[in-house]
């Protein structure tokens, strides 16, 4: 069954009426928050690693028989904004331990080994176990302050510090690749908020 023939049955009226400029904007980010704790099958990291069938699934609780094609484009666009928000909610609590409340423990084990891979990939440039001086803290602090320091092979120093230039690299690299994400999805939405107003030029739009 097409979207344009379930719209038309019985007793889809009731759902949640989707349109271009929503008066009931938050009743539908409920929705869509309320989707992702009771319809996730798995911990996809965004929308659009949706299954096809999922996707369809979900646009299928907002269709309406007004504009489908378009009406599809809107709720693709809204659902990717809730999703990311929702998700990148989740990564918080994650960071310190924390589970969100009436999360599918399944999916909820799907987003950890998707972040725990995210971190891995961070850091997988800084060499492993290289010239560490294990237990040298731990010397330095149990001798006295008059002590003369133990001697420290300066290419070991030299190995640290490159560990710790690879780290900072590696950070600034994914703080870049984020900031890219955040400015084509703001150009998505303006390009989107400026199609809206050529096609609803009474309608007021935030």
């Amino acid at each position: 069954m097409t979207i344009a023939q379930l719209v038309q049955q019985p007793g889809h009226g009731h759902l949640p009426y989707l349109t271009p400029c929503p008066k009931g904007r938050r009743q539908t980010c409920a929705w869509i928050n309320n989707m992702m704790y009771s319809n996730l099958s798995k911990g996809y990291p965004t929308f659009t690693h949706f299954p096809a069938e999922d996707q369809e699934m979900w646009f299928r609780q907002f269709a309406n028989p007004d504009h489908t094609n378009f009406i599809r484009d809107v709720f693709v666009h809204k659902v990717m904004d809730n999703y990311g928000k929702q998700i990148y909610e989740w990564k918080q609590k994650w960071l310190i331990d924390q589970v969100p409340k009436l999360i599918n423990s399944t999916v909820w084990e799907d987003f950890c080994v998707h972040w725990d891979r995210d971190e891995k990939k961070a850091t997988s440039s800084v060499p492993k176990n290289k010239g560490r001086l294990v237990g040298l803290g731990r010397r330095a602090r149990s001798v006295p302050p008059s002590a003369p320091q133990p001697y420290v092979d300066p290419e070991v120093l030299m190995d640290q510090l490159k560990d710790k230039d690879d780290r900072i690299a590696a950070l600034e690299q994914k703080m870049a690749d984020q900031e890219a994400g955040w400015e084509a999805t703001r150009k998505q939405n303006e390009q989107m908020m400026k199609m809206m107003k050529r096609m609803y030029p009474n309608e007021h739009f935030p």
